[in-house]
């Protein structure tokens, strides 16, 4: 598996299981790249013939996270040939509080960080089409428990060609290091946080001439896991290939009834896990629903539908797993209820891969609440709900998690920001003490982070 930091990503065509066997010499394996392919090829063409156009959405912009401050907006730095860029530098240092470092029910401990975060922006200041870099790290250092301390960065190109007038299609590409929680269903638990490197290719956009809608979505997603201690985390190496499309009608001005399909291909890099499991699936959704666009004041959409994902044939003498189906939805909504408080949601059901022994899948569902109030032009509050379910399929195990977020930003100029934010992080794990392989069960922390951020 290639090494990001090594020596770049290696190109998904040139990815290979260990000893040389190349991805998808089975049959099965095979097929599901052509048909991925297929479809990938055919919706990248359809892009190409109609030049979509981007289609906005007014309440969003309107919305108080959203909406532009001239009076404490940075204003970027002209660079480039012609001045044709802006650069938007950023440095945020923060100090954090927890109360539950590593996600333990009984044995807390506690620790402080201060946690920096450079990045920046290169975007295109073209009339037509364009083009932005991005970056950011995040390091992460503790006062006590430095085997805790974590590097994570990303490094975005994003860009939107413009064929015809207001036609364009979208694309980008992203490299990034991360790691994961403790806590998490899938940690092992080692003395070090598992670190993990992601690549992922996108390419997207949309086709609204009159009253009908034609949105595509392809996204290529390669992650590669370090190994931690004694666990082997090359189980959770995977390559996953998506292709979605939406088709539209708007029956009444403002509101329109869709159609969308989604398909997806996940191949994980060990053919077999260490439990003697294949991983490796394809799966498919539909949705039907109605997306309500009302005079830039109330955004809402609503998906219902059903998914399936269905796991490969098990090795001789393995164990079969899944497939793993149901009832799924997905909704947003943003309402700006006044032009000082926005109120928004959003719920999904989706299903996760997971590495938990006996386990197939995570059947995730997530909602959310939010409001943003702006008690003053340079003061916003903020809070957040989020109440998720992890059903995991195979197993007798059922997560829940909620989250709770409160915040404050005050814009003491276009230069400088000042934040405070407390969150409350509870999971409920109903049999985690059963599962073979599950190091976390049930715990709850708090972090309290206070940050100061220069920007230009």
């Amino acid at each position: 598996m290639g090494d990001v930091s090594a020596g770049g990503v290696e190109k998904l065509s040139e990815w290979r299981r260990p000893g040389g066997e190349a991805v998808g010499v089975a049959g099965r394996r095979v097929a599901t790249r052509l048909r991925c392919g297929a479809v990938a090829s055919i919706f990248a063409a359809l892009v190409l013939a109609w030049a979509m156009p981007a289609a906005a959405q007014t309440a969003l912009e309107d919305s108080i996270a959203s909406r532009a401050r001239p009076d404490y907006d940075p204003i970027g730095m002209v660079v480039g040939p012609r001045g044709s860029f802006l650069l938007f530098p950023k440095f945020t240092l923060s100090a954090e509080f927890t109360d539950n470092l590593f996600g333990d029910e009984n044995d807390t401990v506690s620790d402080q960080a201060m946690v920096f975060e450079p990045e920046f922006k290169i975007q295109s200041d073209w009339v037509n089409h364009a083009l932005t870099l991005a970056g950011k790290a995040v390091q992460t250092r503790y006062l006590e428990e430095t085997g805790e301390n974590t590097l994570d960065y990303n490094l975005d190109l994003t860009g939107r060609l413009d064929v015809l007038a207001g036609s364009s299609i979208d694309g980008g590409v992203t490299l990034a290091r991360r790691h994961t929680g403790r806590g998490d269903p899938d940690d092992p638990g080692q003395s070090k946080p598992t670190l993990f490197h992601v690549a992922t290719l996108t390419l997207s956009g949309v086709h609204n001439p009159d009253v009908i809608l034609l949105r595509l979505d392809l996204k290529a997603d390669r992650s590669d896991f370090r190994d931690v201690g004694v666990a082997n985390n090359d189980d959770q190496d995977r390559l996953v290939l998506e292709a979605r499309t939406r088709l539209g009608y708007e029956w009444v001005p403002g509101s329109t009834a869709f159609v969308e399909g989604t398909y997806n291909a996940r191949d994980f890099r060990e053919e077999v896990d260490d439990s003697g499991l294949v991983r490796s699936s394809d799966g498919w959704e539909i949705l039907l629903g109605n997306t309500l666009d009302l005079s830039g004041v109330t955004f809402a959409e609503l998906g219902l539908g059903y998914l399936r994902q269905v796991f490969d044939d098990p090795v001789p003498g393995g164990r079969a797993l899944g497939p793993t189906e149901g009832f799924s939805f997905a909704g947003r909504t943003i309402w700006n209820a006044t032009d000082l408080l926005t109120i928004s949601g959003e719920t999904r059901r989706t299903v996760n891969d997971t590495t938990i022994e006996n386990a197939a899948s995570a059947l995730t569902s997530s909602f959310e609440l939010k409001a943003d109030y702006e008690m003053l032009e340079n003061l916003i509050f903020d809070g957040t709900v989020n109440y998720k379910i992890e059903s995991f399929d195979g197993i007798d195990r059922e997560d829940t998690v909620l989250t709770l977020n409160f915040g404050a930003r005050y814009l003491l100029g276009p230069n400088l920001v000042a934040t405070a934010k407390y969150e409350f992080l509870d999971r409920t794990a109903d049999d985690a003490g059963a599962v073979a392989g599950a190091v976390s069960g049930s715990f709850s922390t708090n972090t309290f982070r206070i940050s100061i951020t220069a920007q230009f």
